[in-house]
């Protein structure tokens, strides 16, 4: 295993001069004196200056109950007094010379690099891991007994997750396997990436930042692969000329990539992205027949391949459920809109044929949308149950869902575009996407409904997460392109109703 010191090394990964630690202790109350025990340190090397040593508590004792208290604390050292630690841990010198620096098992793994992705979950315990991603260094607790009294007790467990992320940003509620752990982060910032397809959707551009400290730009490969299932579509293997800007032949970009930057020297790997790309929307009005706005481009390989994927996703029993909810067991829409507490702090796109303002006003009216972009899209099938099954016109559609909209807009922010389809379109399926999910805004998450807002709650439906969320966007933008005129618009924030 490389050591880390080697890693430490100015212009290897970073150009570290300090040290930051977090520590999160419990206090076990129930003997005579306090005993302390490590509930997660996190190490994470910064380039700022160091001064000199210091600690501070970062906030008040959080009392879990009359057994149990947790404390949180912040530490600055020098590389070397870092290095220290890392040493006495890997010799299972247990002191407490600056920190609390306890275990019965602790096992050193292997370095890992952590990429940016959102969807690792790693990225929730570790501090702003969303540029080029993080080499960690982790001393893994493997005794997880002195936390059997939480995990045993689901209320007491969720009162501890909670109360950490009262004091930090850490989320633990999928990461409990890391209590008791010690990690030292080491974010990578020699490098920053671009990603940006051709005209031909055939490859795509990276542009390379390289932090100005360094006096060489190191010799790299870029690798890129292109998976369709479980089948290898491409695979490029090249070495970085030294340019600004160069250009990787991928083939059709229709499928998810997955691109690699290893260093040569030594043999790291710097940066891994999974680049997502929309396709252009070329939008065409004839001056007589407005009726088919979009240009659809023929279907290729990929689009039938996707199509029959997305078929066998549907009709498969083995979906990624997320909830199977009747009218006894949990709120679906209480579901839905812990999704958007979670996912939705950007943009949060809905689409379901029977929408009208009653099910918008109730999934976001809870909810602090302040500055959230949402898009909506009803079709005209609403007209005919909108009103208990009487048929309304779509003037009176229209004007019933702006009065009412306009009538709430003042109890709660909303920066929200509501949209009706015409009968050239069908809509089937429900979604809810939200197009850019974690700090990196590259994650996009779709969720099937399985049925209208009108009826959910009311009926046995399923409501599971799709695994081709670029699809559906894609789908989502080509709908709301084809109908941008007034005459599809219910509510706009850009004009004012009275």
């Amino acid at each position: 295993m490389l050591p880390m010191e080697e890693l430490l090394i100015p212009g290897v990964l970073g150009f570290y001069k300090s040290c930051e630690a977090i520590q999160i202790y419990l206090i076990d109350n129930r003997e005579n004196c306090e005993k302390y025990k490590n509930i997660y340190t996190i190490f994470t090397f910064e380039e700022k200056e160091f001064d000199k040593f210091h600690s501070e508590y970062l906030s008040k004792r959080k009392r879990i109950d009359s057994n149990f208290t947790l404390g949180f604390c912040k530490h600055y050292f020098s590389l070397n007094q870092a290095i220290d630690i890392f040493n006495k841990l890997e010799k299972n010198e247990f002191e407490k010379d600056y920190i609390i620096l306890k275990g019965s098992s602790l096992k050193l793994l292997s370095k890992q690099y952590i990429s940016p992705d959102d969807e690792n979950r790693l990225n929730n315990i570790l501090k702003n891991n969303f540029f080029s991603g993080s080499y960690i260094y982790e001393f893994f607790e493997e005794d997880k007994s002195n936390f059997d009294y939480f995990k045993n007790d689901s209320d007491k467990y969720e009162k501890l997750i909670n109360r950490i992320l009262e004091v930090l940003p850490l989320d633990f509620s999928s990461n409990d396997d890391r209590f008791g752990n010690y990690v030292f982060q080491l974010p990578i910032t020699i490098l920053n990436l671009n990603y940006h397809a051709n005209d031909n959707f055939d490859g795509f551009y990276i542009d390379f930042e390289w932090n100005n400290k360094l006096d060489t730009i190191p010799k790299c490969i870029i690798t890129n692969t292109i998976i369709i299932e479980h089948n290898f579509l491409s695979n490029n293997i090249v070495d970085y000329d030294g340019n600004k800007t160069q250009f990787i032949d991928t083939g059709p970009l229709d499928k998810l990539s997955n691109s690699l930057i290893w260093r040569k020297n030594p043999n790291l790997l710097v940066y891994s992205c999974c680049p997502r790309f929309i396709r252009r929307i070329y939008v065409t009005i004839g001056e007589k027949d407005k009726t088919n706005p979009i240009k659809e481009k023929p279907k290729n390989y990929i689009d039938i391949i996707n199509g029959t994927i997305h078929k066998n996703q549907l009709n498969s029993q083995e979906n990624k459920s997320s909830l199977l909810s009747t009218n006894k067991q949990k709120s679906s829409m209480g579901f839905l809109q812990e999704l958007i507490k979670k996912y939705g702090q950007k943009e949060v796109y809905i689409i379901d044929p029977y929408l009208s303002y009653k099910e918008l006003l109730k999934l976001f009216s809870r909810l602090n949308l302040a500055n959230v972009t949402i898009k909506a899209i009803t079709s005209k099938d609403v007209l005919n149950t909108f009103n208990h099954g009487n048929k309304v016109s779509l003037d009176e559609f229209k004007e019933i869902n702006k009065n009412n909209i306009n009538l709430h807009k003042n109890n709660f922010k909303f920066n929200m575009e509501f949209r009706i389809t015409d009968y050239s379109v069908k809509l089937h399926d429900r979604f809810l996407i939200f197009p850019k999910t974690g700090k990196s805004n590259s994650n996009i998450k779709a969720y099937t409904l399985g049925t209208s807002l009108n009826s959910i709650d009311k009926n046995m439906h399923l409501i599971q997460e799709a695994t081709n969320g670029h699809e559906i966007l894609e789908e989502f933008e080509k709908i709301w392109s084809k109908f941008d005129e007034s005459k599809y618009e219910i509510w706009s924030n850009n004009q004012e109703y009275i």
